[in-house]
């Protein structure tokens, strides 16, 4: 980033001293009483300046230019701004101060003042009086100067001492006068505060400022309450004076206006992609991007949201960033965000992010630390185009909103908690699943035993006791065999997996790097975990192998052990079937009721796995409701504090959201049919999922709900999985937005968002937005959403009330949010199809005159809306 474009920051307070006496000032204190000669007054004075951060002076002597000469030529060279001018006096015998631009020939300041009334020349006596107040005012004005009514509150030639009632207001009503400057060591005039609020009959359509610009005849009084003002402007002359007189609720301040520390955003860069090479700064108060479509205003915007890695709330709004991303911001480009932070020091960081890798934070000397953006930023709001009209849709969004707005300590997330219980649900499905299929194994057992028990009735089933033995023996190594082979499936999924493949993989572009140490000790990392894990997975290879090796001993030994029973179990055989008996079919039922009784062993096992399962279940389920419950009262906390920064504006208070969305979708998914009354059911406010699964469990939906038979024989079909995936469901809080749609000054008249149009919903938003939290608020394009009897009455006012407590940037083409929220720094962006570029010279604030013409060339309305304006903005 260039020097220059480090410092367009926009309009900034300068500190000024409108009424600075020189050296032959003839006043009753002039400078001459104090000092030697003019070069030591000078040089004294200016050095206080310095000292006092006053970088804008107006030299006035009474009815005299050619005395400030010296004065001027010394500021000038010091860097200081000079403004030439004299004091008047009218011929009502008010004392008025008549201030030029910088750089006015002392020949036409001469000029002006032989044109203040006859027998008015340059240098004469400065209780000489001239024309009237009225035409001082207009002809001075048509001659470029700017001029104020000075000690306006004293006697014997203030304006307000001097004149009173309609009198002073047929003064106070001039078209040409924007300012008037008071003492604060005087008592205020017996009209000044109905003069100032414009209370009948002093009523003007546009405020009057009230400036201090007492005499600066010592350099003493440059720190004393009284001498200066500070006026917001962006280039230090007349046009930002004008400017500020013309909107002194934003840019006149008559005591030190140093702001808070607070979070800024400074700067935005781009090195690739459709800003290549681009730099936007941003003020620390209102910034405005103006440009034509397709300039990168949407672009920049967008971009703020990817290098602080905050997600939209809005399923379109999600969908378009996703695109600027992908399409105009393009692989590879590298987008850097500096901030200046104050918490818990004040630093500078650099957020850095290349597409489409993760963000980097860089500390001030350009080395990445482990923090997060949001480590350094905190809760910076971004919405892109529309995003707010779509959250106004979703009251649920509402409330995810504002909770972002809280002070507090977010509760334990819901969605961990959830998450949990649904893998909770998948392995409790597992071991049922297996329940079911042994118990249904194990049915068969009945119907094998009656079978043995009719050939215990036969007087030769004893002859092969022998045989059975032998039976329940191979069954029980049989049972050995299918825990190990069950052992080595799973041990073989993990080998198959190829989990120590993966984590040896080469690491592509390490050798590229500038970081390429660092980032080989990641490299080194995971080839650890390689070799912990794979020496893990020989062992257990290992351990089955040998495992599977003793069975086949085992099973050889007891083959040996058990043939000399075999042959005579064989010999039996052959002699039951020669006297006509079926000793085969008695075999097979025994061998298969001794390895269904070594299975049923199992239950045992899935029991125990099963209740180990439920009780985790009931524990999580305890936590998600405590976590659910505090969500709430975070969620009301956070609604409290909205309400209170948002008196007779917003209203908002905590509902039952109405989308059951998700709870539709598990209905749908589990029961097949006889469903209508059950949806109907889920979609009232007052459901609980909950409490609907303990009545299903306890069998009382009959009695209830007032479910048919038939709607409970459906829902008890569904089974536990329905029940479980119900039970896991959190019903999240909405809020419910009321704005205030009454005329200023009428009681109020709350309608809530669903009876709103959605420009209006989109205000009461952006109002909440406004006022409810104090970080960087980010919007592209609010006006597209807004209610157009709102912007200015409402949104504009807010941001103007906002200078100096908060950030914001805006992408716009409306007039109104720029101009009349009297944005502190717009930037221009222009593009020539191929790329887009920022306008220097078309950047900065209202008061240079190439940003002015940019204004009334791209925003909304053209010259006409800017002609409106005429009387704050001199367009």
């Amino acid at each position: 980033m260039t020097a220059e474009r480090e410092q367009a920051r926009g309009a900034a307070w300068v500190r000024a001293a409108l009424q600075v006496n020189p050296f032959d000032y003839k006043g009753a204190s002039g400078p001459r009483q104090h000092f030697e000669d003019e070069a030591a007054y000078n040089e004294a004075l200016l050095e206080q300046c310095a000292a006092e951060d006053v970088r804008l002076l107006a030299i006035t002597d009474h009815w005299a230019v050619d005395t400030a000469e010296a004065l001027a030529a010394a500021a000038t060279e010091r860097g200081i701004v000079v403004l030439p001018g004299f004091e008047a006096n009218t011929s009502e015998g008010i004392h008025l101060l008549v201030i030029f631009d910088a750089g006015t020939p002392f020949a036409d300041i001469n000029a002006a003042i032989g044109q203040c009334g006859r027998g008015i020349t340059p240098g004469c006596q400065s209780g000489t009086t001239g024309d009237s107040f009225s035409d001082i005012l207009t002809n001075m004005t048509r001659r470029g100067a700017l001029v104020i009514p000075a000690h306006a509150n004293t006697s014997p030639r203030g304006m307000l001492s001097v004149f009173s009632g309609q009198p002073l207001a047929t003064l106070v009503k001039h078209d040409d006068l924007h300012a008037v400057a008071v003492s604060p060591g005087h008592d205020p005039a017996p009209d000044q505060e109905g003069v100032f609020a414009g209370r009948p009959p002093f009523e003007r359509e546009h405020e009057l400022a009230m400036v201090y610009c007492d005499d600066i005849s010592h350099p003493d009084r440059l720190a004393e309450s009284g001498g200066t003002t500070w006026f917001k402007m962006s280039s230090v002359g007349l046009a930002g004076l004008r400017l500020a007189v013309r909107t002194p609720e934003t840019r006149i301040r008559r005591e030190n206006p140093a702001s808070r520390p607070r979070l800024l955003l400074r700067s935005l860069s781009w090195t690739g992609g459709y800003l290549d090479g681009q730099v936007v700064n941003f003020s620390d108060d209102l910034t405005a991007l103006i440009g034509g479509r397709g300039t990168g205003k949407s672009t920049a915007i967008e971009s703020l949201r990817y290098v602080l890695d905050l997600k939209p709330l809005g399923v379109a709004a999600r969908r378009d960033h996703e695109t600027v991303i992908a399409q105009v911001l393009e692989r590879g480009t590298i987008v850097n965000l500096t901030v200046d932070a104050v918490s818990p020091v004040p630093s500078r960081y650099t957020i850095r992010r290349t597409v489409p890798d993760p963000p980097v934070v860089l500390d001030a000397s350009g080395s990445p630390t482990d923090l997060r953006p949001q480590d350094v930023t905190g809760s910076v709001e971004i919405f892109g185009q529309h995003e707010l009209a779509e959250v106004a849709e979703q009251p649920a969004n509402v409330a995810r909103l504002i909770t972002r707005f809280s002070e507090d300590t977010p509760p334990q997330t819901l969605d961990e908690l959830r998450a949990r219980l649904s893998d909770n649900r998948h392995r409790l499905e597992t071991v049922e699943l297996e329940q079911a299929e042994l118990e249904e194994e194990l049915a068969e057992m009945g119907r094998l035993q009656a079978t043995v028990a009719q050939f215990d009735q036969a007087d030769w089933t004893d002859r092969l006791a022998a045989q059975q033995r032998l039976s329940q023996d191979e069954a029980t190594l049989r049972e050995a065999r299918v825990r190990v082979d069950s052992a080595s499936a799973s041990v073989g999924e993990l080998v198959e997996g190829d989990l120590v493949g993966t984590l040896r993989g080469a690491y592509e572009g390490l050798q590229d790097s500038p970081e390429r140490e660092l980032l080989q000790e990641a490299e080194t990392v995971s080839r650890q975990l390689a070799d912990t894990i794979e020496s893990a997975l020989n062992g257990l290879l290992e351990a089955v192998a040998t495992a599977d090796r003793q069975l086949e001993d085992i099973q050889l030994r007891l083959a040996s052990a058990s043939e000399p029973k075999r042959a005579e179990h064989a010999e039996v055989v052959r002699e039951l079937k020669a006297e006509g008996h079926d000793p085969d079919r008695l075999i097979a039922t025994q061998e298969r009721l001794t390895h269904l009784a070594a299975r049923s062993s199992q239950r045992e096992v899935l029991a125990s796995r099963r209740g180990t399962l439920l009780e985790e279940r009931m524990s999580l389920l305890d936590e998600l409701e405590e976590a659910e419950t505090e969500a709430r009262r975070h969620l009301g906390r956070a609604v409290t504090a909205a309400n209170n920064a948002t008196v007779g504006v917003v209203r908002a208070k905590p509902v039952e959201s109405t989308d059951h969305a998700q709870l539709d979708l598990i209905v749908e998914r589990n029961v097949a049919n006889s469903r209508k009354a059950l949806l109907e059911l889920i979609a009232r406010a007052d459901f609980s999922p909950r409490q609907f699964v303990q009545d299903a469990r306890s069998r009382n939906l009959s009695a209830a709900y007032g479910f048919s038979a038939a709607q409970v024989g459906a829902i008890e079909s569904a089974g536990e999985r329905f029940l479980r995936e119900l039970e896991e469901v959190v019903v999240e809080r909405a809020v419910e937005v009321s704005l205030n749609v009454a005329d200023e000054g009428q009681p109020g008249a709350y309608k809530t968002l669903e009876a709103l149009s959605k420009g209006q919903r989109a205000t009461a938003l952006l109002l909440l937005l406004l006022r409810v939290s104090k970080s960087p608020l980010i919007i592209d394009q609010p006006e597209d959403d807004l209610d157009n009897r709102f912007i200015y009455a409402g949104i504009v006012r807010h941001l103007r009330q906002l200078k100096g407590e908060r950030q914001i940037i805006v992408s716009t083409h409306n007039a109104n949010v720029p101009v009349l929220g009297d944005a502190e720094l717009i930037v221009t962006l222009e593009a020539d199809g191929q790329r887009a570029q920022v306008s220097d010279e078309r950047t900065g604030s209202l008061d240079e005159q190439a940003v002015m013409r940019a204004a009334e060339d791209l925003l909304e309305g053209g010259h006409k809306a800017f002609d409106t304006r005429r009387h704050l903005y001199g367009f």
